[in-house]
């Protein structure tokens, strides 16, 4: 019998109730096995794609040239804010350089040259910055303005650390647009010989000969001026001038609050009395203001001066807050008070311009403290537009802080 056969004659011999006892007994097994734990099908969102990231702002296209004005030179005006985006006619090359140079001090002496000359229009650092490589015996000079750019171009030359250097344009100046600021560019006047001295409270019947020989106690004489009017009747003032610093020194010293016959001498070193001064002093005092003019200074030397002064009652405040009234006004004022002497800076406060404080009057800030003695004797109860203004110095920390 083969296999087939066998098996199938041992399933019909079985037993068919132990057949459904297995069957059963399996089938509990399969119902009672441990199930896993029914997990819950996580529902998908949808997600919101990342948003990019944010741009850098497009910088602002410039104007074209062609949409300013021209002046009569033909150069296009362009407004201040946007001298910066031209920069050949902002910059200056300077050579010459000492070796080891430092570029911050450099910076800074440039600044006060700028002062000391006139040529800055607006407080604060006219120097954007100085580029300058080691080892080069030039840099790079920008300015903040056009009109600041072109004042340092008239400067002959500034001595540093015994090199004598000149502003220069660079080189692609002149194959770009020709361009110019909106201001009035500071006349820049070329300074006196350091030996030259200005005396003043001379009697009308001075003698050339015998100030000559007063004078020539303190060192070698190279000239004399005494300035005389149309009769010959001495105004009160001389310029004189030494051959060598040391004995233009030892006359300030010597001579200056030295009463000479029954008159107080003022002897100040004429450098810091530029020519417009001087003319504005021989032409406004008259000889019958001399001994008024000597008492004043007298008193304000008694004072404590500084090289900043407010005027008042120069202005009309309801005028001023008229663009075309304003700079008209103060366009006017600068022009009479550079008269007297070098201006720093010039700040006549509005309301329109966000001042609270010192609206009408007038912050002058001089080069130096000389000047502002001058404008208050030459100025005090003047009239200007008819009316009598009054003129005192001010706290430069004040002025500094902007604290009208």
């Amino acid at each position: 019998m083969d296999n087939k056969k066998k098996l199938k004659k041992k399933v019909d011999d079985s037993d068919s109730s132990d057949l459904d006892e297995q069957l059963n007994e399996i089938s509990k097994k399969y119902k009672n096995r441990p199930r896993p734990e029914k997990q819950e099908i996580p529902i998908l969102k949808k997600v919101k794609p990342p948003e990019p990231p944010p741009q850098p702002p497009q910088p602002t296209a410039l104007p074209q040239l062609s949409s300013f004005k021209k002046s009569d030179s033909g150069a296009y005006k362009v407004p201040q804010h946007l001298h910066k985006n031209y920069p050949h006619a902002v910059r200056l090359y300077l050579g010459n350089l000492p070796d080891n140079v430092d570029k911050d001090h450099l910076h800074n002496y440039i600044r006060q040259q700028m002062e000391s000359h006139g040529a800055v229009l607006d407080p604060g650092d006219p120097v954007i910055q100085v580029q300058l490589q080691p080892g080069q015996k030039y840099c790079f000079v920008q300015f903040r303005s056009i009109e600041e750019t072109e004042a340092a171009l008239q400067i002959e030359t500034i001595n540093y650390q015994g090199k004598p250097l000149k502003f220069k344009r660079v080189k692609d100046y002149d194959i770009s647009p020709r361009i110019e600021g909106e201001r009035e560019v500071p006349k820049i006047l070329p300074k006196e010989p350091a030996q030259k001295l200005f005396v003043c409270g001379l009697a009308p019947d001075t003698d050339n000969d015998a100030l000559a020989n007063i004078l020539s106690e303190y060192g070698n004489l190279k000239s004399l001026n005494v300035v005389r009017d149309t009769k010959n009747v001495c105004k009160g003032f001389a310029f004189c001038e030494f051959e060598t610093d040391l004995e233009t020194q030892n006359c300030v010293n010597g001579l200056n609050n030295k009463v000479i016959g029954g008159r107080l001498l003022q002897v100040k070193k004429n450098a810091q009395l530029p020519t417009p001064t001087q003319d504005y002093i021989i032409d406004t005092i008259t000889l019958g203001e001399q001994s008024a003019f000597e008492l004043k200074l007298q008193q304000i030397n008694q004072m404590k001066v500084s090289s900043v002064v407010v005027i008042n009652n120069a202005v009309r405040i309801k005028n001023i807050e008229d663009d075309y009234e304003f700079n008209f006004v103060v366009k006017d004022l600068k022009k009479e008070i550079e008269k007297i002497g070098r201006l720093i800076s010039m700040v006549v406060p509005r309301k329109k311009d966000g001042y609270s404080e010192g609206i009408g009057k007038v912050f002058v800030e001089f080069e130096n403290e000389q000047f502002a003695k001058i404008a208050i004797i030459l100025l005090q109860n003047k009239k200007y537009d008819g009316r009598e203004i009054d003129i005192a110095f001010y706290d430069p920390r004040l002025y500094a802080d902007k604290q009208y």
